[in-house]
């Protein structure tokens, strides 16, 4: 998979004569660890997550305060020596005063992936951090910035999309809750530091086998992606049998593709903020490019159909109609046709901007899509269009 699942980091002996050079790359390496760890301690502070109970908040409203050293320690913190301060020199974090809450948060969002140095574990506890504030906070920025982190997840774990990817294809909350229940019971007997005695054979592919079908059952809701992925942290961190945490890891990685998935189909459903769906919009066709332009379609359009019916617009907002635009005119024209589902494929979609759509400058920019794309020459009336698409569409019907 190309990632680390350490659970913790590991550090060789400095060779003699470079002691003081040494002890500086140990100390440093402490810090990568408990720096990032300091920064969930400071994002749990401000959400009001608690990370003793896994108490989340029913909906994020920001702290006043926030769990941080002291400023003279945050000067140096660039040395990344949490670690140090806090164990050597006893210098605990201190609840400190914030003058923007809802920014403290923000800063911090792109940095849960920034510095997780491509570490499995510390991926997972990124991923449903995200999860978390795409869930219940009400900022749109952050939201789109925590769909933005879970499309950063994705492109460390696998590159790419498959719009058939059964991954996003996703459950009920009670089918979820229904299935997962038994597999839950019956790991109980396996679960890392709960047993007496060391596996047996038969009982170790037991134990694999549950935790394959927990990590492959599709789940209802974001809560149930958070709380799968931090089940298997809590088997990894606590497993040590090197045979198992590599099982562990594995499924690990197939929980957080699940649920970075969920996230930004989620993502794309928010009825609240064009920001944020352009923001999925974004991270969707940054995976798959252009192929996954048509997916997009047929999912805005689901969207919004149960409002607006079958010859609705696929979606109600300028900004996001733009941006849709703007991603179809990298599309070679034979991808134009390209449909998924009872979605419209991107010809369809810019002809009715081009004559249908309420905002002017939105009609001149789909008939400018068409010029371009066909190598016609740029009509603000858009005249030679409709005789073109008659007959494209008369084509397409004789195949």
């Amino acid at each position: 998979m190309g990632l680390r699942s350490e659970k913790s980091c590991s550090l060789k002996s400095p060779p003699r004569g470079r002691v003081l050079p040494g002890l500086f790359l140990i100390l440093l390496g402490l810090g990568s660890c408990s720096n990032y760890r300091g920064l969930l301690k400071e994002v749990d502070s401000v959400v009001g997550f608690n990370p003793l109970t896994f108490g989340e908040p029913a909906r994020i409203e920001y702290s006043p305060k926030a769990l941080r050293h002291p400023w003279m320690i945050r000067a140096f913190g660039w040395f990344h020596l949490d670690a140090f301060t806090e164990n050597v020199l006893g210098l605990r974090r201190q609840w400190i005063d914030l003058k923007d809450p809802a920014g403290f948060l923000r800063e911090r969002i792109p940095r849960l992936v920034g510095e997780a140095e491509n570490r499995l574990d510390f991926l997972g506890e990124a991923a449903w951090r995200l999860l978390l504030i795409l869930d219940k906070d009400p900022s749109d920025l952050n939201r789109a910035m925590s769909v933005e982190g879970m499309m950063r997840v994705l492109r460390i774990l696998a590159p790419g999309f498959d719009p058939e990817d059964q991954r996003l294809l996703f459950g009920f909350p009670e089918e979820f809750e229904r299935r997962a229940g038994p597999l839950l019971k019956r790991m109980e007997e396996y679960w890392p530091g709960l047993g007496k005695r060391p596996l047996l054979s038969e009982q170790r592919d037991d134990f694999a086998t549950l935790l394959r079908d927990l990590s492959y059952l599709p789940a209802g809701n974001l809560i149930q992606e958070r709380g799968r992925i931090r089940l298997f942290l809590e088997a990894l961190s606590s497993e040590t049998d090197p045979g198992l945490q590599k099982v562990i890891a594995e499924y690990l990685f197939e929980s957080l593709r699940r649920a970075c998935l969920h996230g930004l189909v989620v993502g794309l459903a928010d009825r609240l903020s064009p920001e944020v769906r352009i923001s999925a919009i974004n991270a969707f066709f940054s995976l798959g490019k252009t192929k996954a332009i048509p997916w997009i379609l047929a999912q805005l359009k689901q969207n919004v159909a149960a409002v607006f019916g079958p010859t609705g617009p696929v979606d109600t907002s300028p900004d996001v109609r733009r941006r849709l635009a703007v991603l179809c005119a990298s599309m070679q024209a034979s991808e134009g046709d390209l449909e998924v589902g009872k979605g419209p494929s991107p010809f369809a979609f810019m002809y009715q901007m081009a004559f249908e759509d309420g905002d002017r400058g939105l009609r001149l920019l789909a008939r400018e899509f068409f010029a371009w794309i066909l190598h016609r020459p740029m009509d603000k009336e858009g005249s030679w269009i409709p005789k073109w698409w008659r007959d494209h569409t008369a084509r397409g019907a004789t195949k």
